[in-house]
């Protein structure tokens, strides 16, 4: 995996009340997370591939917590992306993720 470095914006939200329980590793609070965390890449990269400018959204599901697995994630990524971005952004991504359409 490359060494990788970015700054920009971040959102998290979910449907748990308060905060994201899954960030302190307590169960979510409905019994479920369905959540959506973005990036706003204003600089950065992956190796050698510049991720600035990239935006990116990853929306998931997890049954329980997500430290017990089983969850279920869409990731996005800008169509001004090419391929090595693409794929620098989901190398970066949780483990599993795998491109429905790769580049």
């Amino acid at each position: 995996m490359a060494n990788w470095e970015i700054s920009g914006e971040f959102f998290e939200s979910c449907n748990c009340q308060s905060i994201c329980p899954c960030v302190i590793l307590s169960p979510p609070t409905l019994g479920e997370c369905k959540g959506l965390i973005s990036w706003a890449i204003s600089s950065g990269n992956s190796g050698d591939v510049d991720l600035s400018g990239r935006k990116v959204v990853l929306a998931l599901y997890a049954p329980g917590s997500m430290i017990e697995g089983n969850c279920r994630v869409a990731l996005y990524v800008d169509d001004g992306a090419d391929g090595a971005q693409m794929m620098a952004v989901l190398l970066a991504s949780p483990r599993g993720v795998e491109p429905l359409f790769p580049a």
